[in-house]
């Protein structure tokens, strides 16, 4: 995921790549308000908690 984010040119921080890794791996979702980090990141499911 970190090489793919590369090459594309819009890599995300560390920790960020850890916590969306390790919800596409679970299935889950990412609830954050910082959804331009994990936006790049293809097929993970994001929830931005400020919206509710």
């Amino acid at each position: 995921m970190h090489a793919s984010l590369n090459s594309q040119g819009t890599p995300i921080g560390a920790y960020d790549l850890l916590l969306a890794a390790c919800a596409l791996r679970r299935g889950l979702k990412v609830v954050t308000h910082n959804a331009r980090e994990f936006i790049r990141v293809g097929g993970l499911g994001l929830e931005d908690w400020r919206s509710r």
